[in-house]
């Protein structure tokens, strides 16, 4: 059932629709509604306008906290600030595509008044097709479904200051890019190159501050990991970047189609779950159109792909340096996003299709992104002095090219021989690249440099700001250079354990705990019953009520169990773990063959049968491990092999004093009470080693369990072997050696654990868990959780750091929310500490 906010979305959606019909009915010279133009182009605004107000509305549900709006529950908390609140309108999956058509309906609104008027109609059902595609998805997504209303919190990681200018510069970038490869596609060249150019713009603050964003959020203090969704958000910039050096050419259409299609892939990418950072959905039917528009926007580039073909052929063999080099660098970055596509989509369809697929990120990242990008780097460096300085001798810039690679080269030498070191902790080729880049890169600043400075003197604006922006990138390009190899780099992290008061010396710096608090945020809360709706809770209480019964059942028979050996006189014999008993006696082997068994005993012990078919009495046996010595037998053993034993002498055995005379018995070539080795399939206990001499087999441990015989006990009672006993007294003998038992003592080591285990409500919840489990309804969990779960805990760390013999204190919050567990990732949320 749809929120009322969704049904508003339905609402816009109409006008934008019925215009998009009636512009495609005046093609073939027809109306479905009889409107004219003007009133088709006044409809297309209504349904613009009504977008934006369907947008208002829906944050507008966010600042009221209204948590009947699913988007609203799964993203907020009861008390969240009004800031947060905002910002978690586009935090989700439905929301940063409700931001995304919200855009692109204003960027129409404001480029339709600049389109030609014979290309208007187009324009319209262009840009009318993409924001009907956006808001079918908004219904179909379920972000817009009316809930009960539980608040289940925003992801930890989101509550940032950066969880604003990072979404908010990308999807502005992104409603730009698809806006101007429309203008494009209906020939709007002016509107198409304005957009892109705001759009680049607003892009690259976007990776950048979604660098910081990394910087200051994640663990391992870096800006850079390669993961997924910000390679993919790199794949627009890429192809972007490539069109804005040719935007004059209407030919480099194809490369806009390419930048508008890259983009529904990046928003795709979000939701295929590969992302271990981005991932905030998983690869559902609504998520999967987004891939629609990214092969409409494919086809169209390859249509139009060979017409650029031909002019980049053309200026490659012009001979002057300026064509050339625009084609070199139109290529490289051509190439290096045919790299960080084919590295995303390839896993991204093995995903799909049910294969298990990983994408190159962290450490695996470095290691193939940055050899196959490299070039494509170097040959954009190298082609930008041609480019910025409209050089017309080829002898002048190869010349300049040449110079830089021979100081590049001379470089490469220094660090090959260990000269120059910039990573100490990096790889030998992680420092290659940067010493044979440096000389390029400076070769392209100073060339940024005097280009800029020409265009000042001349009073060239428009020329002046593209030399600033040149300067940014060619400045950004060293400084991933000098920094590159510190943006990801396991090599330099490091796991330090710091107690109140102590001091730690880490590569020069101190680091000094003096004090620490920990606080828990009451005023902000999640509902009690989203949060017992989330697979971690249940589990933890379906394994806290079995631990209950675990404690009870054990604990119960334990008490009966004890009690009835002690009656029987047998509860000296139920465990000796230290047993030194030798014993001998002659038998018929395997009903094959005469010999004398001697047996030493390391442990003895009653243990319970497991076939028994008496119902209210059960069956235990003496069972010895230790080793075995067959005399006068002819035949190997198989280790899955049982001995069968008859004694023609009884086998006779004292401990603890009891008398054991078996008649008969079974020997395991195996210790039946140890762990060898635990697989998924189960625990395996240890194997006996078999040793074969002449007329003799030794094997050890093996188990004898004693199938007939005589037991009798110190006070002179007298059982017949099986013993018959009650069913409490072979449980507790069945206990004493079970997994269970281990837990009971576990949990009775901590008399707060025990407390809470023996509390009559907790008793009462399993009770309810596994009748709610047998029946096949949702276990009532919210039972044993308090009315409101706090939503975050603070631990304030105050710190001194040294450095350079000066020292200054550094107060530290490390948060930890309790849904960020809910949500899929660790609720510690890490702080960069700045050193001066």
């Amino acid at each position: 059932m749809l929120h009322w906010v969704g049904y508003l979305v339905i609402v816009a959606a109409i006008p934008v629709l019925a215009s998009v019909v009636e512009e495609l009915a005046s093609k073939w010279g027809t109306s479905v509604l009889g409107l004219k133009a003007k009133q088709r182009r006044l409809l297309f605004r209504i349904g613009l306008a009504l977008v934006v107000v369907a947008w208002l509305a829906y944050v507008s549900r966010f600042i009221v906290h209204d948590t009947t709006l699913k988007e609203v529950a799964e993203n907020t908390s009861r008390g969240m600030s009004l800031f947060f609140l905002l910002g978690a309108s586009w935090a989700g999956g439905t929301g940063s595509i409700f931001l995304f058509t919200m855009l692109l309906s204003v960027v129409a609104a404001i480029a339709l008044k600049k389109v030609p008027e014979n290309r208007v109609s187009d324009y319209t059902i262009l840009q009318g097709l993409a924001i009907l595609f956006g808001l079918a998805y908004l219904v179909a997504s379920g972000g817009l479904d009316y809930v009960e209303g539980f608040a289940a919190g925003l992801n930890p990681l989101l509550k940032s200051f950066w969880l604003y200018p990072h979404p908010l510069s990308t999807f502005i970038a992104y409603a730009l890019i698809v806006s101007a490869a429309i203008a494009a596609i209906v020939e709007a060249w002016k509107v198409a190159r304005i957009l892109a150019g705001i759009g680049w713009t607003a892009l690259t603050a976007g990776i950048v501050l979604g660098g910081v964003w990394s910087y200051m959020t994640f663990g391992w203090g870096g800006y850079w990991a390669w993961d997924p969704v910000e390679t993919s958000e790199l794949l627009p910039w890429l192809i972007l970047t490539a069109y804005m050096h040719i935007s004059g050419i209407r030919e480099s259409r194809s490369l806009l189609g390419v930048a508008a299609a890259s983009v529904f892939f990046a928003i795709f990418m979000v939701r295929t779950g590969l992302s271990p950072l981005h991932s905030f959905a998983a690869a559902t039917l609504a998520n999967l159109s987004m891939l629609i528009p990214f092969l409409l926007f494919v086809a169209y580039s390859l249509r139009e792909a060979p017409k650029l073909a031909n002019v980049l052929a053309n200026m490659l063999s012009s001979h002057n340096p300026y064509k050339t080099s625009l084609a070199v660098v139109v290529l490289a970055l051509v190439y290096a996003h045919a790299v960080v596509f084919a590295s995303l989509a390839v896993p991204a369809a093995m995903h799909l299709a049910g294969a298990e697929a990983n994408v190159p990120q962290g450490a695996a990242g470095v290691a193939f992104y940055h050899p196959l990008l490299y070039p494509a780097l170097l040959a954009f460096l190298a082609s930008m002095p041609a480019c910025l300085l409209s050089l017309s001798s080829m002898r002048v810039w190869l010349t300049g090219v040449a110079s830089a690679v021979f100081a590049g080269i001379v470089l490469a030498l220094m660090t090959l021989y260990g000269r120059i070191v910039w990573s100490p902790l990096g790889s030998l080729e992680t420092n290659l690249m940067i010493s044979f880049g440096l000389p390029l890169a400076g070769l392209a600043l100073g060339s940024t440099i005097y280009a800029l400075f020409n265009a000042v003197r001349r009073k060239l604006a428009i020329v002046a700001t593209q030399n600033m922006l040149h300067l940014g990138l060619v400045l950004l390009v060293i400084g991933v250079f000098f920094s590159g190899s510190y943006a990801f780099s396991q090599a330099y992290m490091m796991e330090i354990v710091i107690k109140p008061g102590e001091t730690v010396n880490i590569g020069g710096i101190s680091l000094k705990l003096t004090s620490y608090e920990y606080r828990i945020t009451y005023d902000r809360h999640i509902d009690t019953y989203a949060y017992a709706l989330s697979a971690p809770v249940v589990h933890g209480a379906q394994a806290l009520a079995v631990l209950s019964h675990v404690y009870q059942f054990v604990g119960e028979a334990s008490v009966k169990g004890a009690t009835t050996l002690k009656q029987l006189d047998l509860i000296g014999l139920v465990d000796v773990d230290k047993a030194n008993v030798r014993t001998s006696a002659p038998a018929l082997i395997m009903m094959s063959v005469n010999g004398d068994v001697d047996i030493k005993c390391d442990r003895v012990t009653l243990e319970a049968l497991e076939q028994q078919d008496l119902e209210e009495k059960g069956l235990a046996v003496p069972v010895c491990v230790g080793t075995i010595r067959l005399n006068a037998i002819n035949t190997s053993l198989s280790l899955n092999q049982s001995i069968m034993l008859n004694f023609t002498k009884p086998l006779t055995f004292n401990v603890n004093g009891y008398t054991v005379a078996c008649n008969a018995a079974i020997v395991h070539l195996m210790d039946i009470y140890s762990v060898a080795s635990v697989s998924p399939h189960g625990s395996l206990p240890k194997m006996a080693e078999v040793n074969y001499t002449e007329n003799m087999v030794v094997a050890s441990p093996i188990t004898m369990v004693c199938l007939n015989g005589t037991l009798k006990t110190p006070t002179g009672k007298e059982y017949e072997i099986p013993v018959e006993v009650p069913h409490d007294a072979t449980t507790y003998i069945a206990l004493k050696s079970s997994p269970a038992n281990t837990i009971y003592k576990i949990l009775t080591s901590n008399p707060d654990i025990a407390k809470a285990l023996e509390d009559q409500h907790m008793r009462q919840l399993v009770v309810a868990l596994f009748h709610a489990g047998m029946d096949g309804v949702r276990p009532p969990i919210e039972r044993i959780l308090p009315e409101k779960i706090p939503e975050t805990a603070e631990m304030i760390l105050n710190l001194r750091i040294g450095v350079g013999g000066r020292e200054h204190d550094v107060r530290v919050a490390l948060r930890f929310d309790a849904n960020g567990e809910l949500a899929g990732i660790h609720g510690l949320v890490v702080q960069v500490i700045p050193i001066p």
